[in-house]
């Protein structure tokens, strides 16, 4: 019913951005993200903590960083493309079906479950129509462990569906076209600055796929929910998988804590509220996590 083609395509540049900002893995992060490689784009693990006047220049030149990464590179930019003719361009996916095409059978199971939020909201921007089909967290929802720096398994986890269509209503490009570039896909937490607390800082990733034109991505990150009380957000930018699209596309408003899209931003970028209960907060898990990343 559909094709199956493994996809590693990236720029020079993309590529050495990425890496950038990946800082030494353990012996065992490294071999959880090459056992990883055929599902998943994985962003840095254990990320620095990034100031909001980060310096990308004098680290971009530590050219042995970069040399030292090459075997992870090929992970973080492993992705699926599928093919079907199943579906009309305008009837989505399910996420538990999206879920299913990567093998992740128990993370499935957690879209069909009453702990998911079916979401289904639609923002247009620049040349893309964005939806954002559900969201689920828990724990041990899926059958791809996320490990730490030090080899644990991460298992409190947040996942979220989301569907990318062009206004135009041409299909969208697959990875091995040379008009593919990845989404910038973060969660954001309001009062915190995007440069504290983003996907990156949250061990976050990436699946994606294509199928009858649309591109679906499943994003992960550590468990969100902690910060229900305090209004979480989702952004999504194009321009690639990239620290600086991340703080082109997305502002904090100083006044009020919200996040917001960047209006100046050349990129297209949509940002959506989740509508989490906020009697699933955890303050204390919050302020633990903040405290660890130095906030």
């Amino acid at each position: 019913m559909h094709n199956k083609n493994l996809v590693t395509k990236l720029s020079e540049e993309q590529l050495d951005e990425l890496l950038t900002y990946t800082p030494a893995f353990s012996e065992e992060s490294l071999a959880n993200i090459k056992a990883r490689a055929m599902e998943k784009i994985n962003y840095p693990h254990q990320a620095p903590k990034m100031s909001e006047e980060y310096q990308e220049e004098p680290i971009l030149r530590k050219k042995s960083i970069r040399r030292s990464f090459g075997a992870v590179a090929a992970a973080l930019i492993a992705v699926m493309l599928f093919a079907t003719t199943a579906f009309a361009t305008w009837h989505f996916l399910r996420p538990s079906d999206v879920a299913e095409e990567f093998g992740n059978t128990a993370l499935s199971a957690a879209f069909e479950s009453d702990s998911a939020i079916n979401i289904n909201e639609t923002i247009a921007a620049g040349d893309y129509i964005f939806t954002l089909l559900a969201i689920v967290s828990g724990t041990d929802i899926t059958d791809h462990y996320i490990y730490n720096a030090n080899g644990d398994i991460i298992p409190d986890r947040t996942y979220a569906v989301l569907a990318v269509q062009k206004a135009d209503g041409s299909p969208m490009p697959s990875p091995a076209d040379e008009a593919y570039e990845p989404f910038m896909i973060s969660p954001f937490v309001q009062g915190l600055a995007p440069w504290q607390l983003n996907v990156f800082t949250l061990f976050g990733g990436q699946n994606i796929m294509v199928a009858d034109g649309i591109m679906y991505t499943i994003v992960d990150f550590t468990d969100i929910t902690m910060f229900a009380d305090r209004g979480i957000y989702l952004g999504i930018s194009s321009g690639g998988l990239s620290p600086s699209i991340l703080m082109d596309s997305f502002s904090l408003n100083e006044n009020t804590g919200e996040i917001y899209t960047n209006p100046q931003s050349e990129h297209a970028s949509a940002i959506f509220t989740l509508p989490f209960d906020a009697e699933l907060a955890d303050a204390e898990s919050a302020q633990e996590l903040l405290d660890s990343m130095g906030w």
